[in-house]
């Protein structure tokens, strides 16, 4: 029983501390935070991670619709070009 009052008890304090400072979060300039940290702290590391991974991914999509474009074939919805150009049959796959 008493595990459990406790438990309430932090549950409120949590609550309360979100209501109290939830509407501020929305106001933090995370670019400046980010750019105050030093070089070797872990959170920029990250962001400099998925910074690389989205530009790659961006440079990878290019490269795959230049490619689709001067062969001719027919990209799908997402802009990507077939990886051999075949059907499913070609791949061993069977026909629907």
């Amino acid at each position: 029983m008493r595990r459990w009052l406790i438990f309430a008890a932090v549950l409120c304090g949590i609550g309360f501390l979100m209501k109290r400072f939830a509407p501020q979060a929305g106001k933090i300039d995370w670019e400046k935070k980010l750019a105050a940290m030093p070089d070797n702290a872990p959170p920029k590391w990250m962001f400099g991670n998925i910074t690389a991974i989205r530009d790659n991914t961006d440079r990878i999509l290019d490269l795959l619709q230049q490619r689709s474009a001067d062969d001719g074939v027919p990209a799908d919805a997402q802009g990507r070009a077939p990886a051999d150009g075949g059907s499913d049959e070609a791949r061993g796959g069977s026909p629907t």
